[in-house]
């Protein structure tokens, strides 16, 4: 090992600019390695977004089951209109149904 670092001195001082990029190999590799990671995690959120705004879309039909005894078909329509207010996924079936 120590014949390994006379050689390794031996070289460094023939050739200097060897040595300084010794030194900033590991730098440079840690710096990309965060800069990757950082494009990696920019690339799957935006992914996301884009994934849920493309399955939001927007309510198109809703089907009422059972028979209307309470209440009209033109209330509920009225009622169901007012109540939708987002897409599929972000649709708050809870609050559509206590309506």
């Amino acid at each position: 090992m120590r014949r390994y670092q006379q050689y390794q001195q031996a070289a460094d001082r023939k050739n200097p600019g060897k040595g300084l990029l010794r030194q900033w190999l590991p730098v440079m590799a840690q710096l990309l390695t965060r800069v990757g990671l950082a494009a990696l995690a920019l690339v799957t959120i935006w992914a996301g977004v884009v994934l849920y705004r493309w399955m939001d879309a927007p309510v198109q039909a809703v089907a009422i089951i059972s028979p209307l005894q309470q209440v009209s078909q033109v209330e509920l329509e009225a009622i169901v209109s007012s109540s939708i207010n987002g897409g599929f996924l972000s649709l708050d079936i809870d609050a559509l149904s206590h309506a």
